[in-house]
């Protein structure tokens, strides 16, 4: 027969054996939402950038701020926006330069064939104060 002090003992190790195994499954249990949460913020990156290759301008990353990964999302946020930014000042300056070598080349013929000038359309960029100005010193009107 065992003595009341190794009862005691026993049971004492069998209730720090029970909160241990409670601590694993807790952190088990968290680390196991801690996973879903990064693959599911892992997956809304990886859709919004695949979404902003494809160019689907305007796309953002959107995380709830207590997510693991919304510092992350929002620093790309950021970069998301700065690119959307750089996209359209690229566009407009294909524009410009359009307009500029339409521009450059009625110069260069109406100068090679003695006529005066036809003036371009203006397409809203800075050169259509250069046109305007023209317009009035070659007597022609823009053609839009």
């Amino acid at each position: 027969m065992r003595s009341k002090g190794e009862v005691i003992k026993r049971a004492d190790q069998a209730e720090q054996l029970a909160a241990l195994e409670h601590m694993l499954a807790e952190s088990r249990r968290e680390a196991e939402a801690r996973n879903t949460q990064l693959e599911e913020g892992m997956q809304a990156i990886v859709t919004t950038i695949q979404q902003v290759s494809n160019n689907q301008p305007g796309q953002r990353i959107a995380l709830p701020p207590e997510h693991l990964l919304w510092p992350l999302a929002m620093q790309l946020n950021l970069f998301l926006d700065r690119y959307q930014r750089a996209r359209g000042a690229e566009g407009e300056n294909m524009v410009v330069r359009m307009a500029i070598d339409e521009l450059a080349q009625e110069i260069y013929r109406a100068t090679q064939e003695g006529r005066p000038l036809r003036l371009p359309p203006r397409r809203n960029t800075p050169l259509d104060a250069i046109l305007v100005a023209l317009s009035g010193r070659t007597g022609g009107g823009s053609r839009a």
